[in-house]
């Protein structure tokens, strides 16, 4: 025999949107961090090499 499924609640609807939004919204997180992150990083790299270039231009100025 099969097993009866239990009928349909509408109470059910938000149980099962709950972790839905809870994985979207850490994926969200999670790329809003790396974004974040790899922008540091290049305005770092910016940072060294203006200074690189300034000091090569100007060698008396050190």
């Amino acid at each position: 025999m099969t097993e009866a499924r239990a009928p349909y609640r509408p109470q059910t609807l938000p149980d099962l949107v709950k972790p839905a939004f809870g994985v979207v919204a850490g994926a969200a997180l999670a790329a809003l961090v790396v974004a974040c992150r790899r922008q540091r990083v290049h305005e770092g790299g910016a940072l060294r090499v203006a200074t690189r270039l300034h000091t090569e231009r100007f060698p008396s100025a050190r």
